[in-house]
This record gives structure tokens, C-alpha cells and sequence, in this order.
């Protein structure tokens, strides 16, 4: 029988968090799909999956926030800083 060492059992572990985090990804953006196709059937004026729900990982994260909020600040200073 193999015996895993710490390492191979850590990148066992992280790869199969990794997969499972996948499908249920995978499981979400096709919810999302459905209720998307059932809201333009019945005549709803939605352009977009996305104009139903942002699912977690679609959303900007705060790094991304400051990021676009230092681009903003510098194209426009004096509206910004009064």
C-alpha cells in the first residue's frame, strides 16, 4: 500500500476542494441559465444571465473596487477631491 507524505496529501486535498468548487460553480451558472431561459419565455425584458444574479466569484472583490476607484481619481482630480 502507498503512503501519502504531507505534501502529496495537501495537493490531494487542495485539488479535490478545487474540483468540488467546479461543479458547484458549473451547478449555479446552469440555475442561473434556467431561470434565464423561463424569464424570457414568459416575456421578461432581461438581456443577460447576469441581470438576474452576479454569482460569487463574478463579483468585484475590494481589490478591483480601490483599483478602479484610483483610475477614477486620477482621470478626474478636481471633481474628486473638490
Amino acid at each position: 500500500m502507498y503512503e501519502l507524505t504531507p505534501r502529496e496529501f495537501a495537493n490531494y486535498a487542495k485539488g479535490r476542494v478545487n474540483i468540488m468548487r467546479a461543479q458547484e460553480r458549473m451547478e449555479w451558472e446552469r440555475t442561473r441559465w434556467l431561470g434565464f431561459i423561463s424569464f424570457k419565455a414568459a416575456g421578461a425584458k432581461i438581456r443577460s444571465p447576469k441581470d438576474l444574479m452576479l454569482l460569487d466569484h463574478e463579483r468585484p472583490t475590494n481589490e478591483d473596487k480601490s483599483k478602479r476607484l484610483e483610475a477614477i481619481k486620477r482621470k478626474f482630480p478636481k471633481q474628486i477631491d473638490g
